[in-house]
């Protein structure tokens, strides 16, 4: 159940197109600004998913890598190992 005040869905615009997403980031809803015009479902939603991707791929691509060997499983055995035994 959504928090009261909050949008149940995600809204992408581009140009006059909109996309609606669910909160799990499922598509579901596409329209044109002012138009009830019907749509390919399978088409839109891939279409979707292609803006999605243009747009979020540098954001992923400029992240830093994690170190070569980074492993912090004995930094949590250290803290919180006593708890399992």
């Amino acid at each position: 159940m959504p928090l009261r005040g909050f949008e149940p869905n995600y809204t992408l615009y581009h140009n006059r197109n909109i996309y609606k997403f669910n909160t799990l980031g499922v598509f579901y809803k596409y329209t044109v600004m002012g138009d009830e015009i019907p749509y390919n479902f399978k088409e839109k939603e891939q279409e979707s998913k292609e803006l999605t991707y243009t747009i979020l791929q540098p954001i992923i691509d400029i992240q830093p890598k994690p170190p070569k060997y980074a492993n912090f499983q004995w930094l949590f055995n250290i803290t919180y190992g006593r708890r399992f035994q």
